[in-house]
């Protein structure tokens, strides 16, 4: 029924396709049939085919898509189920104007007046419609507001939302501890999600606040680099007074002097007293006087004083606003146009991107750093693509066959034609500046490695037609260990377990040797063969390290400090933004270790803060300084209760008991062995205890 077109866009849980519907057909909501011809945008949903908790969890989705009926959010035409792949689809239509996060990287200083009010009035009425049902979307962002080419938007992305109960919160008790971290983005993420606090509809509001900020100044209001950081900025930016829950947590992290997560915040600053109001009006100084009233209305620090999506629409700003829901035309307060940047100088080639729609944003593609990482223009058509091997939040990679011999860039032998390869597709290098230099850098890298353990690169090309940037690699046919360790509930077997650990250890050495940091071991990056070797593999996040043992590029290690590592294989002194070096891989090792042995994660915390909780409850040795202040001070959380089990006494400066690792993995694997997982000890930094594991 459909012709695959392009690729618009890729998330952590779903791929949108662009298609042709090759007939007329009856949309799911609407009385008009599609059209032949028409363009549709088609949303893949990436586990759902052989994974029950992602199948449920697009089911939901797909469940209240069907329910929604507001011209300004995305309309659900048709959900399908494919009999040859078992994949599981959504069908939606296309919207021709990309999404307010790539306008907003072509507007440094933020929207025209006029534009943002009619963006900002749309948005009011598709979240109020969404309120009144009692839904919580859960993910309002820029990224997440499509735009049309006559001015309007679409609300998208329901993959968070759920409905409330009549106590104003998430109805489901046990899924709101589990989703409290993954809730809403970051730099848009309300106080009480950052310390675990029920919550309700106003978390909503308070996205909404950010998202407007956003769009008035052309970038995040707050932008911080953990969950942690992310709360001093909010503190720093946002004034009002302080509910109870926030109060008792400003005075705990106030004592965080080590941490130094945003060192600009005073202490002064961090009193449970009402805050200035300057600090966001003066982030918002160019805006409109009543526009930043519509933002402080959101930005409030106590859910209940939160202005709901009807008091906002009622506010002065949108005085001069005649719209009504259903009628989005006269929403029309400036029309949207694309605005082309001049040609390239230098005669750069040109890369044109691609968001949700049109062509979002130009680049210029560097011609000599793609030499230097050993990147060809290539047609591709020397592969035919067989299916999907996975995807992740940066690339995805497709199982393909040789159309003919070829030499690799490594190994004396040519590859015959027929074989099959590992085809890595780097998602948004393409069409994004900062994704390019990173995929570059990744290339780069993996030119310089060669061991019978490590993934081997064969050669990496960039699309004649697409301009993507591609990575090959050799097929190993065995999956992954996480794969492994889900169909073996009570862990691995002692000697599987034993060669496992010495390969891993093999090609970890291997690394380090060459001061070289992984920063994602974890069981989803070692790929099994047939023959019981392994390949570690997935070099996005590594870093050469200079002499002094930790990341040598100083702003991409705070950058990087949430992102670097899968949070349950998370080093502690990741997790409070320490500098970090080669141990971080040895923490990573144990817990993935850990995890081969017992079938299970290890430490499994919902947030960076509860992760921390469970470090401290799990994991037996002596505390460093930083990790000592920082127990002193999380230990006065009480309202958080981010892990109830955890007592204050597991919380002491002192020694923690190795009991509950070791009861974790009794019967697991040879005391030896246990060992060796013990070592993954805390530590921080260049300046860690020596009994970490080599």
């Amino acid at each position: 029924m459909y012709a695959y077109v392009r690729s618009i866009g890729e998330g952590s849980y779903g791929h949108v396709l662009l298609c042709r519907r090759r007939r007329a057909e009856s949309a799911s909501v609407g009385p008009q049939p599609e059209a032949a011809g028409s363009l549709a945008a088609i949303k893949c949903f990436k586990y759902a085919h052989h994974d029950a908790e992602a199948m449920r969890l697009a089911l939901r989705e797909i469940r209240l898509l069907r329910t929604l009926r507001h011209p300004l959010i995305i309309r659900l035409e048709d959900a399908f189920r494919s009999g040859s792949s078992g994949r599981i689809y959504a069908v939606m239509p296309y919207i021709d104007g990309g999404c307010a996060g790539e306008l907003l990287s072509r507007s440094p200083s933020g929207l025209p007046p006029r534009q943002l009010k009619a963006f900002a009035w749309q948005l009011l009425l598709a979240v109020r419609y969404l309120h009144d049902r009692q839904i919580l979307h859960r993910d309002l962002k820029p990224a997440n507001v499509l735009l049309s080419q006559d001015g309007t938007i679409r609300l998208c992305d329901f993959g968070l939302a759920r409905r409330l109960d009549s106590r104003q919160h998430v109805s489901e008790a046990s899924e709101r501890k589990e989703l409290t971290t993954y809730v809403v983005t970051r730099h848009y993420r309300a106080p009480e999600l950052l310390l675990g606090q029920p919550y309700g509809l106003p978390a909503d509001v308070w996205s909404l606040g950010a998202t407007l900020a956003e769009m008035a100044c052309g970038r995040p209001l707050m932008a911080g680099t953990s969950s942690l950081d992310q709360l001093w900025h909010v503190l720093g930016a946002v004034p009002g007074p302080r509910p109870p829950y926030l109060a008792a947590a400003v005075g705990a992290l106030g004592a965080l002097d080590n941490a130094q997560l945003t060192p600009g915040l005073t202490p002064d600053m961090l009193r449970p007293a009402r805050l200035p109001g300057a600090p966001l009006r003066q982030r918002l100084s160019g805006a409109d006087p009543l526009f930043v009233d519509v933002v402080e209305a959101c930005l409030r620090l106590d859910p209940a004083s939160r202005a709901t999506a009807d008091e906002l629409l009622q506010m002065p700003y949108f005085k001069d606003v005649q719209a009504t829901d259903s009628n989005p035309a006269l929403l029309r307060l400036a029309a949207w146009t694309a605005q082309e940047e001049r040609p390239p100088a230098n005669g750069a080639a040109s890369i044109h991107g691609g968001g949700y729609g049109r062509p979002a944003f130009r680049f210029h593609y560097s011609a000599a750093g793609a030499a230097a990482a050993g990147i060809k223009l290539h047609d591709g058509d020397s592969y035919v693509c067989v299916r999907s091997l996975g995807e992740g939040s940066y690339g995805h990679v497709l199982l393909c066959r040789r159309r003919r011999a070829e030499s690799a860039f490594v190994g004396p032998q040519p590859e015959a034609a027929g074989s099959l390869v590992a085809i890595k597709c780097f998602k948004y290098a393409h069409n994004n500046q900062e994704a390019l230099r990173l995929a570059l850098r990744e290339i780069r890298l993996l030119h310089a490695l060669d061991h019978p353990l490590i993934i081997r690169l064969e050669r990496a090309f960039r699309s004649s037609r697409t301009d993507r940037i591609y990575a090959v690699f050799p097929c190993v046919d065995g999956g992954c260990a996480a794969g492994l360790i889900a169909r073996s509930p009570s862990g691995l077997q002692p000697r599987k377990l034993q060669s496992f650990a010495w390969q891993l250890l093999h090609a970890v050495r291997y690394l380090h040797d060459r001061r070289i940091l992984h920063r994602d071991l974890k069981p989803a990056n070692v790929l099994l063969s047939q023959d019981g070797t392994i390949r570690l593999c997935d070099f996005g996040f590594a870093r050469r390290l200079d002499s002094r043992q930790h990341v040598s590029e100083t702003s991409e290690r705070k950058e990087l400090t949430t992102y670097v590592v899968t949070r349950h294989y998370r080093a502690p002194e990741l997790l409070l933004g320490q500098p970090y070096g080669l141990p971080a891989d040895v923490w990573s090792l144990g817990a993935t270790l850990a995890e081969m042995a017992c079938g299970r994660p290890l430490m499994a915390g919902t947030s960076s803060l509860d992760q921390l909780w469970h470090v401290l409850g799990a994991v037996p040795g002596p505390r460093p300084p930083y990790l000592a202040a920082a127990v002193d001070a999380l230990g006065a959380l009480d309202n958080a209760q981010l892990t109830p089990g955890l007592t204050p006494d597991m919380l002491r400066p002192a020694r923690l008991p190795g009991a509950p690792l070791r009861q974790r993995l009794r019967g697991k694997a040879a005391s030896q062995r246990r060992r060796e997982v013990c070592g993954s000890n805390h530590g921080g930094g260049s300046g860690r205890p020596a009994s970490r594991a080599h």
